[in-house]
């Protein structure tokens, strides 16, 4: 009976979600159509901020740091951009007018170096210039993942999109990196190495990655990331000066305190930890539960990678995930390194079957990343922070949908119409090819 039993259900969940399911035409369309709608909203808030702009202006943007160290390293006082005063002197005077908050300098020496040309530039132009050459790394990795307009689109629609364009920050680079590394994993290991080694720029970001390499013995690859790291500090310690890594370690425990104050805006966060503390949580029980959910995601991580029969792409969607699902520190930005786990998932897919309900799934993920946005953070919904939940649930749904697919093929020989039948939402969601 267990037969009947499970093919029957596979015939209701193909009912249900038949109507739903997109199309060729109909996934192009929907893509469009947010990408539209993001661009619109973009672009107001990027006309808002430039009638704003000046003395009355109240709220600093995240590149307005990067300007700032940038400007400072250009005036030959590089370790200065790590003094919270002098730096915040700097960006008032960009901004011609005193701000609210904070928005220091807390990244290392490497990244001063990489954001140093744009000091070059007035502050709002270098903002457009970084956001234009981080969003086209970004474009053109997603391009080399899954080629067609529906991809480019679709890149395009989540709601970290919006706010790296307004706020300028690292979130275009780190998905690009990430992407990068992930698509030369097997392939390419040197080229891997050394685009893990630019996106250690977050360390924090990319734990999963030597776990996942050591998982599965690619020495040479962890080897070249970490000669790519000590290369790059090198090249920052001969431009910068020894100086300014002396100032960065000296910044730490004032960064440290920031990132652990209870007054701190726990709803930009993306994690378990940052949901407790918005919350109300004490620091040493978020922590704790984070830990908790960072191990589990590292055995989970581990079995993956040494599972003989994972693919690679799921693999790489696994790491992916996994890396935002570990890291304490996520913020709504962040989130992006989602999408370019979700792309390799669907190639695979796209191989492999898509098991019911599994684009479902994909899109919901999507949905809430913009109930995080538009929702005020402060009415009690929970609807409205509900990011934490977005790097596990998608990782516990690709385990186990992998594991359902597996078994389906295990149980179904691909002859005749049980193999046609299997590989109809493949070809229903050819998007990418179809219409790129």
């Amino acid at each position: 009976m267990t037969g009947p039993r499970n093919a029957n259900l596979r015939i209701m969940a193909r009912a249900v979600l038949r109507p739903v399911w997109p199309t060729d035409r109909r996934l192009y369309a929907l893509a469009l159509f947010g990408c539209t709608l993001v661009l619109v909203g973009t672009a107001f808030f990027i006309i808002v901020l430039a009638l704003n702009w000046g003395p009355d202006f109240r709220h600093v943007l995240d590149f307005t740091a990067f300007w700032a160290a940038a400007s400072m390293t250009l005036n030959g006082q590089p370790s200065l951009a790590y003094d919270w005063e002098a730096h915040r002197a700097v960006e008032e005077a960009a901004l011609g007018g005193s701000f609210t908050g904070v928005m220091p300098w807390h990244y290392p020496p490497v990244f001063q170096v990489l954001v140093t040309p744009f000091g070059l530039l007035p502050p709002f132009a270098a903002h457009a210039f970084w956001v234009i050459l981080t969003l086209s790394f970004y474009l053109g990795v997603v391009n080399r993942i899954m080629p067609g307009r529906t991809p480019l689109l679709a890149a395009m629609i989540p709601a970290p999109f919006l706010m790296l364009v307004v706020n300028g920050q690292t979130g275009f680079l780190i998905a690009a990196l990430i992407g990068l590394t992930l698509l030369n994993l097997d392939r390419r290991p040197v080229a891997a190495g050394v685009a893990l080694g630019f996106a250690a720029l977050k360390p924090h970001l990319v734990i999963a990655f030597p776990i996942a390499l050591a998982a599965t013995g690619k020495w040479r690859m962890l080897a070249v990331s970490a000669l790519t790291i000590a290369a790059l500090a090198g090249v920052s310690i001969l431009l910068l000066g020894a100086g300014t890594w002396v100032a960065f370690f000296d910044s730490l425990g004032h960064t440290a305190t920031v990132f652990t104050d209870s007054g701190n805006k726990w709803h930009l966060y993306a994690s378990l930890y940052g949901r407790l503390r918005l919350a109300g949580f004490d620091l040493i029980p978020a922590v704790g539960a984070q830990a908790v959910l960072s191990v589990g995601t590292m055995w989970f991580l581990v079995c993956g990678m040494r599972s003989p029969s994972m693919a690679p792409d799921v693999q790489a969607a696994l790491i992916a995930y996994a890396s935002i699902a570990i890291a304490p520190r996520v913020l709504d930005y962040d989130i992006l390194t989602l999408y370019i786990g979700a792309l390799f998932q669907i190639r695979h897919a796209r191989s492999a079957g898509f098991f019911p309900g599994e684009m479902l799934v994909l899109g919901l993920a999507l949905a809430v990343t913009f109930a995080d946005l538009l929702l005020p953070h402060d009415t009690g919904l929970f609807l409205s922070d509900m990011n934490f939940l977005l790097a596990p649930l998608l990782m516990a749904a690709l385990l186990a949908g992998e594991k359902r697919r597996e078994a389906e093929t295990a149980r179904e020989p691909a002859t005749g119409m049980q193999a046609a039948d299997a590989r109809e939402p493949a070809s229903d969601l050819q998007a990418g090819h179809g219409v790129g």
